[in-house]
């Protein structure tokens, strides 16, 4: 794999990582993803050579029909798996619902490295549905739909213990991924050639520009309040459950459009409906402060 997609599938695979697990776990999660490498599937099992059993997790990826795997041990497993259950301790052995519980951080983890890679590189990645099991470490190999693959170790380190993965693809998709840049290296465009400034052939008509929005739809929801749950602790929940929120009674309630903060009003009642009074347009500092988080 050329410097410039190795370079950039590492900070993606990083960032995704972290940002997911620490989002699920609520706690602090770092992690450091090696270089990738080329190797036969031979390579990826005797990383393993300790282990009877690994956790495998397949993502097809539909544009290159090529494979994508998150390997792991089900000791790692069986503790990001506790963590969303909100139970502080290690396991040595991962039931069904742990794979269920760990198809839901891979499902998160591939879907966000896509939406970033496709960012970066201007090209789809779709990938599916999380194929994730637990097999006898000799299964691995069958898992593995090619002999020849690329692949990074990842340390992961959550709160104060750190365990290791295995990031690999196949051939299909490193290719994809690769595409027109196999061939680069990084350039330094510090200096170089003017850059013609563009202009438009003709004045652009700011109306009707405007108007070409008005058709677009944007989701807009009112919260009343917002609050933190264990998935353990929602799995008990049921009717006539309730749920403390971080708002007192008389506080405003908050309108968001496209999930940013706009503006902010009290509950009232029209026409036997629920309705909302704006009695606050948030300040133009505020809506940009809002637009990191």
């Amino acid at each position: 794999m050329n410097e410039v997609v190795n370079e950039l599938l590492k900070k993606q695979v990083k960032e995704s990582i972290t940002s997911v697990l620490s989002m699920l776990l609520g706690k602090d999660v770092d992690c450091n993803v090696g270089d990738f490498e080329e190797a036969t599937k031979d390579v990826i099992l005797n990383r393993f050579g300790g282990h009877k059993k690994v956790v495998v997790s397949m993502f097809e990826h539909k544009e290159s029909d090529g494979e994508l795997y998150f390997i792991f041990s089900e000791k790692f497993g069986g503790l990001v798996s506790n963590y969303i259950m909100g139970v502080e301790e290690e396991k040595e052995a991962i039931g069904d619902e742990d794979i269920d519980a760990l198809s839901e951080v891979g499902n998160q983890v591939a879907s966000n490295l896509g939406i970033s890679l496709k960012g970066e590189l201007d090209k789809d990645f779709n990938f599916s549905q999380a194929k994730t099991s637990i097999v006898e470490l000799g299964e691995l190999y069958e898992k593995i739909k090619t002999d020849e693959v690329d692949f990074s170790n990842v340390e992961v380190k959550i709160g104060d213990k750190s365990n290791n993965l295995i990031l690999a693809m196949t051939k299909d998709l490193s290719n994809y991924l690769e595409g027109e840049h196999a061939d680069e290296s990084p350039v330094d465009v510090s200096e170089g050639r003017e850059i013609e400034s563009i202009r438009p052939s003709e004045p652009i008509d700011i109306n009707s520009k405007i108007e070409m929005l008005l058709d677009v739809e944007l989701p807009v929801v009112i919260r009343i309040g917002k609050t933190e749950m264990y998935l353990k602790n929602i799995l008990k929940l049921g009717t006539g459950s309730i749920i403390q929120l971080d708002k007192v009674v008389d506080e405003p309630v908050e309108l968001f459009v496209n999930d940013k903060l706009i503006a902010r009003g009290e509950v009232v009642v029209v026409d036997s409906n629920f309705a909302l009074r704006i009695t606050e347009i948030v300040s133009k500092e505020e809506r940009i402060r809002s637009l990191g988080k």
